[in-house]
């Protein structure tokens, strides 16, 4: 199993962060590794979408656990490969917030997979925090 864990701290509020997460079509302005996401339904448990990073097929995403301006969970099952569990996390800090992401890929692969599935995200929640400061 590879974990993995950042956080940024932002002046931002968590209602300012969240429609940046609900939004999927805007994942594409904060993570520059997607190539398109789309979710069939509303933003709560049980509904799906597809996700495609950069060079690779489109993959199946699951929202597991949403809990509205503090954290969703995504799962995406990579058959016979991996399985990749995806926390997001908001915490009020002061006047702002702790923006968390947490990553764990179990399976016969989650080794390899993990320093690529993380090697731009603290670039892409750097770009998260910006635009929801900005908002």
């Amino acid at each position: 199993m590879f974990t993995w864990t950042h956080t940024v701290t932002t002046t931002a509020a968590p209602e300012q962060i969240w429609p940046l997460y609900t939004d999927v079509s805007r994942w594409l302005e904060w993570d520059s590794g997607l190539e398109a996401v789309t979710l069939e339904g509303p933003f709560a448990v049980g509904s799906s979408g597809t996700l495609q990073v950069e060079g690779q097929p489109p993959l199946t995403w699951v929202l597991t656990d949403v809990v509205e301006n503090a954290l969703f969970t995504d799962v995406t099952e990579i058959p016979g490969v991996a399985t990749l569990t995806f926390v997001h996390r908001i915490e009020p800090r002061g006047q702002g917030s702790a923006v968390t992401h947490e990553v764990s890929i179990d399976g016969p692969a989650a080794a390899q997979l993990g320093p690529m599935v993380t090697s731009d995200t603290p670039e892409a929640m750097g770009a998260l925090v910006r635009i929801a400061e900005s908002a």
